[in-house]
C-alpha cells in the first residue's frame, strides 16, 4: 500500500459532518504524510525505529537535513502530528467539535507538505536526509 493513498480517505472523511469522521479525517492527513515519507526513506535504505519514536525521528531528520524545503516538510509533519494528536487524544477539543474547518486545513497542510516534498529533486532528497542519518552514526559515510 502507498502511505500517500491515506489523503483518500482523509478526503472522503472530511465531507462528513460527525465529529468522528472528521477526527478520523485529520488523523489520516498525517499518517499520509507520515508513511508517505517513511516509505521514501525505507527504499533508500534509511530505516526508522519501530514505535513512537519514529514520528520524532522523522521529524528530527527532516528539520536536520541541511536542505530549506525539507526543514519546511518536517515543520509541517509535525504540525500535522500535533493536529493528529488532538484528534486522536483530546475529546474535549473544541476546535474539531465545529464543523469540518479542522479536516479541511489539515487536507491542505498535506497536500502543501507532499508538493514541497516532491518538489525538491529525489537525489537532493536523498543526499539531504542521508547526511542526518550519516551525522547521528545510524548509517556509515
Amino acid at each position: 500500500m502507498d502511505g500517500w493513498d491515506f489523503f483518500i480517505v482523509a478526503r472522503k472523511l472530511s465531507q462528513s459532518r460527525l465529529e468522528c469522521d472528521l477526527r478520523t479525517s485529520v488523523s489520516r492527513s498525517y499518517f499520509a504524510a507520515f508513511n508517505g515519507i517513511a516509505a521514501f526513506l525505507r527504499t533508500r535504505v534509511i530505516r526508522l525505529p519501530k514505535g513512537p519514536e519514529a514520528h520524532e525521528k522523522l521529524v528530527a531528520c527532516l528539520r536536520n537535513s541541511g536542505d530549506v524545503a525539507l526543514e519546511e516538510v518536517g515543520e509541517k509533519l509535525d504540525e500535522l502530528r500535533r493536529q493528529r494528536n488532538t484528534a486522536d487524544y483530546d475529546m474535549d477539543a473544541d476546535s474539531l467539535r465545529v464543523g469540518p474547518l479542522p479536516a479541511q486545513k489539515a487536507l491542505e497542510k498535506l497536500a502543501r507538505l507532499r508538493q514541497k516534498f516532491e518538489g525538491v529533486p529525489e537525489d537532493q532528497r536523498v543526499t539531504s536526509l542521508r547526511r542526518y542519518w550519516i551525522s547521528i552514526g545510524q548509517l556509515p559515510s
